[in-house]
């Protein structure tokens, strides 16, 4: 599945400059490989630590609409590892209608570093 997202971003402090508190709230058409919407998802990530080397890691809550329910997921991913295209997992916590109970994990990567809307998910759920 890819994304496709609208953000809407959350400042902490001043625009220019990255820090705690700052994030971005979205929602995303997910696409199958054939190009066609498969469902949507619904994503709110905060700034919550910079590491020593300068990388942030955020706090992420996300919802994935599909036929016949719902997948929650959350975690923690590095922004800027992210951003170097490097692939992030975040926990599948439950679900809804179809999907009550399941676990797994989200696989999500990047697949430019001049576009942040646009990544490659794969749900490996059991």
């Amino acid at each position: 599945m890819e994304l496709n997202q609208l953000s809407f971003f959350i400042e902490a402090g001043d625009p220019r400059v990255r820090e705690i508190g700052d994030g971005l709230s979205y929602k995303a058409n997910l696409f199958d490989s054939n190009n066609n919407i498969s469902g949507t998802k619904d994503i709110t990530l905060v700034f919550t630590k910079e590491l020593k080397n300068g990388d942030f890691i955020a706090s992420v809550v996300e919802t994935v609409h599909l036929p016949g329910g719902d997948i929650f997921l959350q975690g923690a991913i590095n922004v800027n590892d992210f951003e170097a295209l490097k692939t992030q997992k975040i926990d599948i916590i439950g679900g809804s209608g179809i999907y009550e109970g399941v676990k797994g994990k989200e696989y999500i990567t990047q697949l430019n570093s001049d576009v942040f809307d646009v990544a490659s998910i794969s749900l490996a759920i059991h």
